[in-house]
């Protein structure tokens, strides 16, 4: 703000209506396929982490 001016600015309210459902479901999908993912590789370290443990025996 400039020195000696004072200011006009008034108070402005918007209503903004938006649908986001879709959005929504997507990342819900997203979410879900993601954690399957994660489960996914849990699984598979689990798996890799046993055969190296076969693997050590045998030397």
């Amino acid at each position: 703000m400039t020195k000696g001016r004072e200011s006009n600015i008034k108070d402005i309210t918007y209503k903004v209506d938006l649908d986001v459902s879709e959005g929504l479901k997507a990342l819900k999908a997203l979410n879900r396929e993601s954690r399957k993912a994660i489960s996914s590789l849990k699984e598979l370290e689990e798996q890799h982490r046993k055969m190296s443990d076969l693997q050590g025996d045998v030397k």
